[in-house]
């Protein structure tokens, strides 16, 4: 499978304009499916509810900004100071049940090394903050690539890793992500979409296909 890399000089030299709304540009619309309700009126999931957050329309607290990314064609958030500067997406679930978080998300250094820009701490709903070490996910040895990952928490432990418990009711979330890590020209965590759904399998690549 071939990825996208992100835009040089775009990131290296930060020629670009922050924006906190987000509003210029996306890669898609987002896709909502949830249906119905059954005989006791609550939200029922009889169709996976699943649904796109650019993180180009989120709000964006500094450091964090957004940068284009030349081969996705859509801006992406990052932040080059550690611990500092939040992405907030919003969403609205039609059902409720379990949830699965999954991001479209930059590595510089493909990998298990865990002193590489390419971790997030990531909160729903005021919750506890999870700290997703996404690039112990990536190909070692296969650098500037962006990823669909799914969200994990990390136990600490080299690159350890376990799918977090995420029992959501029908309603309004809102998500947090947060930088962890500090970064340094593309050497940064950089995150250009989360997909929330009701379905483990869902096909990330219809919203932003990292196949062509």
């Amino acid at each position: 499978m071939r990825t996208i890399g992100i835009a040089t000089a775009c990131f290296a030299l930060w020629a670009c304009t922050p924006n906190e709304s987000g509003n210029d540009a996306s890669g898609a619309s987002s896709d909502d499916t949830a249906a119905g309700s059954d005989s006791s009126g609550m939200p029922a999931c009889t169709d996976p509810d699943s649904q796109v957050l650019w993180a180009n329309e989120g709000m964006l607290m500094p450091p964090m900004e957004l940068g284009f990314a030349d081969s996705l064609g859509f801006d992406v958030a990052r932040s080059l100071s550690p611990e500092a500067g939040t992405l907030t997406l919003s969403f609205t679930t039609n059902c409720g049940g379990p949830l699965y978080v999954f991001g479209l998300l930059w590595d510089a250094t493909g990998g298990s090394d865990t002193e590489n820009a390419d971790s997030l701490y990531l909160s729903i709903d005021g919750g506890e903050e999870l700290t997703w070490l996404y690039g112990c996910s990536t190909v070692t040895g296969v650098d500037d690539q962006w990823y669909w990952l799914p969200l994990e928490q990390w136990t600490m432990a080299n690159c350890e890793h376990l799918p977090p418990e995420l029992d959501l009711p029908a309603g309004d979330h809102t998500i947090v992500v947060r930088n962890r890590e500090q970064g340094a020209g593309v050497d940064v965590a950089a995150i250009g979409a989360l997909v929330v759904s009701h379905d483990p399998g869902v096909d990330l690549n219809q919203y932003h296909d990292l196949t062509e």
